[in-house]
């Protein structure tokens, strides 16, 4: 049982400054990025919070998203920026958080939520409240010359969002639509690092980190891409498990709201915001 005595409810525009306090204490974000999310993504009706006093001591955010499935398409939220004032850990409030948030998105009618845990030690912490293991994700240590043997010739295009959701919407996992996409592109480019596309194949690139996505028979235009990206002599590479490369590993869990079945294969979260 919880230890402290709260309230949950969805938020309002007065708790933003309590909401940006949380945030920043457990991520550690800048200013301007959470000016960019507030002006952009948030919204109250699907932002939940749970207060001691009047104050936010806990919130998630919930996005909505659809889920491929075969040919089925769901609708899901995608749970972001889980996060409790340091005060307040350790007694209990995330967890009546989190079962409220499965209350309300099936009393909206959703059929899951969806999440990816920010560390491998949160995926334990989530299975015991729900969630079940359900995409994958390859990673992938390549040196440049390995790119460079792989790459193909590209035709870049300007239309990035036409390419994103082909590739997306090829295979099972989260589908964004367009407005969240655009988000996704313009946070990666102004705080993460850059993107390139070419007709059948989108790479972002960060630091040494970087994104690909396409079918696999398209994989040399994401190399290609990458090393127009960037000069360094080794990367690591991030992209659907369909694509034969790397390790597999974990890479995220859903949470079931209603009876219909959910049969997922290679299933991808793409801009998951980590």
């Amino acid at each position: 049982m919880p230890s402290v005595k709260f309230e949950i409810r969805t938020a309002t525009p007065e708790d933003i400054p309590a909401l940006r306090q949380n945030w920043s204490a457990s991520f550690g974000d800048t200013d301007e990025y959470l000016d960019f999310f507030f002006h952009r993504r948030f919204d109250c009706e699907n932002t939940l919070v749970a207060c001691v006093g009047k104050s936010p001591a806990a919130q998630l955010f919930l996005l909505p998203a659809k889920l491929r499935s075969g040919d089925s398409e769901l609708c899901v939220d995608y749970l972001f920026a889980a996060a409790t004032n340091p005060k307040y850990r350790k007694q209990g409030i995330m967890s009546a958080l989190l079962s409220y948030a499965r209350m309300l998105c099936a009393e909206r009618g959703k059929d899951a939520i969806v999440l990816l845990p920010g560390s491998p030690s949160l995926y334990n912490y989530y299975a015991q409240r729900g969630y079940e293991k359900a995409f994958s994700r390859r990673r992938w240590v390549v040196s440049r010359g390995e790119l460079a043997f792989l790459r193909s010739p590209v035709k870049e295009t300007a239309d990035v969002l036409s390419v994103l959701q082909s590739v997306l919407n090829g295979r099972d996992g989260l589908c964004w639509d367009a407005d969240a996409l655009t988000y996704a592109l313009e946070e990666h480019k102004l705080f993460r690092g850059a993107y390139a596309a070419s007709e059948h194949a989108f790479v972002s690139f960060g630091e040494d980190e970087a994104v690909c996505l396409c079918t696999p028979e398209d994989f040399g235009e994401c190399a290609a891409l990458l090393l127009g990206l960037s000069d360094l002599p080794q990367f690591t590479l991030t992209f659907p498990s369909d694509i034969p490369n790397g390790i597999l590993e974990d890479g995220g869990m859903l949470c079931r709201l209603c009876n219909n079945e959910i049969h997922l294969r290679d299933a991808y979260i793409s801009f998951a915001m980590e």
